[in-house]
């Protein structure tokens, strides 16, 4: 896969992304914020300078290079974006941390009020619902299969 330069900001001020997610990249000693994901303008994965400012109600992201990123929908992740960011930062990548909800944090889950309930979690375009009952049996599996080895079982007594 081949890496190419981006337009200008004269030639492209604005860029719209989906699948995508705003992640904190450890350089040497300094913390970056920036996004990345897939530009419907162009067809292709981008990943922007360090963001400076966000607007939440916009959904926009304006970066260093003063580019303004649209993204719609919920975070997700894009192969492609990835490639780029690995490709930039090589190792520094592995360790990046998602923080897409610090920006945008518009994801609601809405409390059963009792057994037949839902639970119902959603962003602007996204709704997926499971039934309480449903909910139960699905931790309920995931804690069979979780047994703490003795470490943990000593941290989680220490914490109490």
């Amino acid at each position: 896969m081949s890496i190419w330069g981006m337009p200008s900001v004269e030639d492209q001020p604005t860029v719209t992304l989906v699948r995508w997610r705003v992640l904190r990249v450890k350089v040497k000693k300094v913390s970056i914020d920036l996004v990345l994901g897939w530009c419907l303008e162009d067809g292709h994965a981008r990943m922007s300078t360090p963001i400076r400012q966000h607007d939440a109600k916009a959904r926009t992201l304006t970066t260093k290079s003063g580019r303004v990123y649209v993204v719609e929908g919920a975070p997700d992740y894009d192969d492609d974006a990835q490639y780029i960011l690995e490709e930039h930062f090589g190792r520094a990548a592995n360790k990046a941390i998602n923080v897409s909800s610090s920006y945008f944090n518009d994801l609601s889950v809405a409390e059963p009020t009792n057994q037949h309930a839902s639970v119902q979690i959603f962003s602007p375009n996204t709704v997926v619902s499971l039934s309480n009952t449903k909910t139960r049996s699905l931790v309920d599996e995931m804690d069979k299969s979780f047994q703490p080895n003795e470490k943990l079982t000593k941290a989680i007594k220490k914490t109490s």
